[in-house]
């Protein structure tokens, strides 16, 4: 009976170390990843959409042959990840983990943030950090070149790189918006020479990777005297035309949009800005204030108008969605970039060992003609890109646009 005791003991301080190292049977990693590519391979639609069907072959015999070193639930769980970042899909994730996944390493960056612009130039949106170098390169200053290279090209092969890679992007335009807003992300400490022009003349700096490469801006020269809180702001501007411009959405839609509309009045024209709008969700109800194939609902404030739309790759998810219905149910027109290509139905799935859950994208949600958004985007009508003698004077060069459109309608 002593003895019983004693084994019992041994095998419970076992268990209780296995759970404080966070392990599983090494046969659970391999049903589990097993099923897991079964189950991508059965669902996910996107693979001859993106190209990368020879990528996630290439992706599954690294990770099996890999399998076999994988000592705890963490590396399994980043062996999990490692694969979701080959499907370049910004909804899948790992959900519920039973233990926390590794960070990955840090990246840093000059602080500084860059924004394509007319002629194929690129313009500074953001100064760097470094407040000597902000007053060399305000806002609107044109970046000639960067290493050697013409800064567009430089720039661009950067986002091909980055789709190439793979990650949380599903499409190459959201990679290019994250090498052009947060570009130079990389080693702490790394140099790169930038050749910049200046009243007519060209001069030369060097940026270094010394702040946390975190975040990105989704604004620049944003109008006076916006109204709001929260994921939704709005002004009536000089030119006589509304302005609203959402950062997200949410449940909070429906009243928010109404008080835009009872703020704005009578108008010659609405703005709705949706450049930087990071998804969330929202019901049908929103349709009563802008659908003009039913016109207004008693009660509820109404925009019958016209309507431009500004689109960029940072307008992700339910933000191209209601770009999608606003031009459809209000007739807006659409002006800018093409959006991120990120906007599909997902289920959720467990592993089988229990350690999570994973979110699985499963069909595209409906974009414009008949294309689905997710990889697509939803594309501009008309094209707009930042004009750096505009953005140096203070002027947003898409809300600038926006307004001559409606003047002229």
């Amino acid at each position: 009976m002593k003895r019983a005791r004693v084994v019992a003991a041994v095998l419970l301080a076992a268990c209780s170390l296995s759970a404080l190292a966070g392990t599983t049977r090494p046969s659970d990693y391999r049903a589990s990843l097993d099923a897991f590519f079964k189950e991508v391979d059965a669902t996910y639609p996107f693979f001859e959409l993106k190209g990368i069907k020879d990528d996630w072959e290439q992706c599954k015999k690294r990770l099996a042959a890999n399998l076999p070193q994988c000592r705890t639930d963490a590396q399994f769980l980043g062996m999990i990840q490692d694969a979701i970042d080959c499907l370049r899909d910004a909804h899948m994730a790992i959900l519920d983990a039973k233990v926390k996944l590794a960070a990955p390493e840090p990246e840093y960056c000059p602080g500084i943030s860059f924004i394509a612009a007319t002629q194929e130039r690129v313009c500074v949106m953001v100064p760097p950090s470094d407040a000597t170098l902000a007053s060399k390169l305000p806002a609107g200053t044109v970046i000639t070149q960067i290493d050697g290279q013409p800064a567009r090209k430089w720039l661009d092969e950067q986002a091909a790189a980055l789709w190439k890679k793979g990650g949380c992007f599903s499409s190459p335009q959201r990679a290019k918006l994250f090498t052009y807003r947060i570009p130079f992300s990389g080693e702490r400490g790394k140099r790169h020479a930038v050749v910049y022009s200046v009243g007519g003349k060209t001069a030369q700096t060097v940026l270094t990777n010394a702040v946390p490469a975190r975040g990105w801006p989704h604004t620049y020269a944003m109008p006076a005297g916006l109204q709001g809180q929260g994921a939704i702001q709005y002004v009536k501007l000089p030119s006589n035309c509304g302005y609203i411009y959402m950062r997200a959405i949410d449940e909070k839609l429906c009243a928010q949009f109404d008080a835009a509309l009872k703020h704005i009045g009578e108008a010659k024209g609405l703005i709705v800005d949706l450049r930087g709008c990071g998804g969330g969700g929202y019901e049908n109800e929103i349709y009563k204030r802008f659908n003009k194939r039913t016109g207004a609902t008693q009660g509820i404030p109404f925009w019958g108008g016209k309507i431009v739309v500004l689109l960029d790759a940072g307008c992700i998810s339910a933000g191209e969605t209601f770009a999608r219905d606003l031009y459809y149910y209000a007739q807006a027109h659409l002006m800018g970039e093409m959006t991120a290509g990120s906007s599909s139905s997902k289920k959720t799935w467990p592993l089988p060992n229990g350690l999570a859950s994973i979110r699985i994208s499963e069909r595209t949600r409906g974009g414009i003609d008949k294309a689905g958004i997710e990889f697509n985007g939803i594309k501009p009508q008309t094209l707009v890109e930042v004009d750096p003698d505009e953005m140096r004077r203070g002027i947003n060069s898409g809300i600038k646009r926006a307004e001559e459109f409606l003047a002229k309608e």
